[in-house]
């Protein structure tokens, strides 16, 4: 715990930097500032499963010139920047590195050269595919047959496409490969699988080309666009900001071994696994993924709502969704969550909730509490109640206090339910550090990690 403290000392951001950092974004949906506005991004967002997630990159509601703006946004690949993860540019990305220097283990310099080579590439790639699609309706739109027109006018640009994603990323793939992973990572590839994406959106707009005997069209607020490239250009641009944002994530553990290594030798082998999931979205948007996830899982036990954890215990889940929140800060998860889950019982800990946050909850008062007390104390009031599905650490970032909260909660948790937090990012060594080592001595063999910093597990 020594050693963690100090590596805490060390690494953690000055107040004034952290300041500037946050100054750097625009939009509604971080809610770190006015409590207000934040909640009335969250009422504008819609209401259906999986419609906030999607809604990031929905072509029906922007121009042609918004879309081009996102794709070719500076910030994507400057990984001193965050990233505008919506076409709205309402919602950032959080990690970046703290400064050009922050990096100091053997061959940082090569690899963020070489992630933004690749992110450059993909972010090149997208534009022209989009670019494609905006044009073949108006080069087909006088044609006597627009529909042979628009089939061809595909068919050309993916040839296009597929020639300059080989020359692009032949020789950055097979240098991330034999850099990006090694140190934390070991065969876990998943970096990699995110590039890989680039070659299956790729391989599906030819498939459809080949199979499809017909084109559509895709009605944006000014214009239309070709469906296929269209899609196309979207995925690359998405996959691009996952490349970096996962990216980041491994050299902020690459960096967090550097600085532990003196005092845990064999510190390489005893980390877990971290499991990089592709899922695109926003914190919340992933928590609606996993809230939805234990849905269907108790939906598949009955109507009984029991679960047998061995021969001789039967475990009585019941059949609403129970969720705690450690730092409530604003209340964008449990507002976010509560509208979309009729069955959620909420209960959240901060000792400063603000009178607007308890108005804003008032809606859903018969199923969400809120304690302005800390985890520990909402945890004893909560001690002769059912065990949690799911809890989300996102309180104070030190790791004493991360520490503390997952010794106190993952206890209150069911088989099968869910311990999850926020801001595993490079810019919070103490809570990687807090998070790993906590595994490390609990036997717990992995971490998965999605973007916008969640990271989970799931009792066994």
């Amino acid at each position: 715990m020594g050693a963690a403290l100090v590596t805490a000392a060390l690494l953690t951001s000055a107040l004034s930097e952290e300041l500037y950092f946050l100054g750097q974004r625009e939009g509604d949906l971080h809610c770190l500032g006015s409590c207000s506005s934040c909640h009335d991004a969250l009422q504008q967002l819609p209401r259906g499963r999986f419609e906030a997630a999607s809604r990031h990159t929905d072509l029906s509601l922007r121009t042609a010139e918004e879309v081009q703006q996102w794709l070719s946004a500076p910030e994507v690949c400057d990984l001193l920047l965050m990233f505008p993860v919506d076409i709205q540019r309402e919602a950032w990305s959080l990690a970046a590195l703290p400064s050009e220097e922050y990096l100091s283990y053997r061959g940082a310099t090569q690899e963020t050269r070489r992630v933004v080579e690749q992110c450059e590439a993909l972010q090149l790639l997208s534009i022209f595919t989009w670019q494609g699609a905006v044009r073949a309706p108006d080069l087909c739109s006088d044609t006597e047959e627009p529909q042979s027109c628009f089939l061809r006018a595909r068919e050309t640009a993916l040839a296009a496409l597929q020639r300059r994603w080989k020359e692009l990323s032949r020789a950055h793939t097979e240098r991330l490969r034999s850099n990006v992973l090694e140190v934390v990572l070991g065969r876990n590839d998943s970096v990699l699988a995110l590039l890989g994406r680039a070659n299956l959106a790729l391989a599906q707009a030819q498939e459809k080309q080949s199979s499809e005997g017909k084109t559509s069209l895709v009605f944006l607020a000014s214009g239309a666009s070709e469906r296929v490239l269209s899609e196309l250009a979207l995925e690359l641009g998405r996959t691009a900001r996952l490349v970096v944002e996962h990216s980041r994530t491994v050299w902020g553990l690459k960096q967090l071994v550097l600085e532990l290594s003196g005092v845990y030798p064999n510190i390489q082998s005893q980390l877990p696994t971290y499991r990089i999931q592709p899922f695109y979205g926003r914190h919340f948007d992933v928590l609606e993924a996993l809230l939805s996830s234990l849905e269907e899982d108790k939906a598949d036990l009955g109507s009984e709502g029991h679960r047998r954890v061995n021969v001789d215990i039967t475990l009585d889940i019941g059949p609403e969704l129970r969720m705690a929140e450690l730092g409530v800060a604003c209340g964008p998860i449990g507002l976010h969550l509560l509208a979309r889950f009729s069955g959620l019982q909420y209960y959240g800990a901060d000792p400063t909730i603000k009178e607007e946050v308890r108005e804003a909850y008032q809606p859903y008062a018969e199923r969400a509490q809120l304690f302005a007390t800390t985890s520990e104390e909402m945890h004893t009031r909560l001690s002769d109640g059912p065990l949690m599905d799911f809890v989300f650490i996102d309180g104070p970032h030190t790791y004493a206090n991360v520490r503390n909260d997952l010794h106190l909660w993952e206890q209150r948790v069911r088989p099968g339910g869910i311990v999850a937090g926020h801001d595993f990012t490079v810019r919070h060594p103490p809570l990687l550090w807090a998070v790993s080592e906590y595994r490390m001595t609990h036997d717990g063999h992995y971490i998965n990690l999605a973007m916008d910093g969640v990271w989970w597990w799931h009792i066994t």
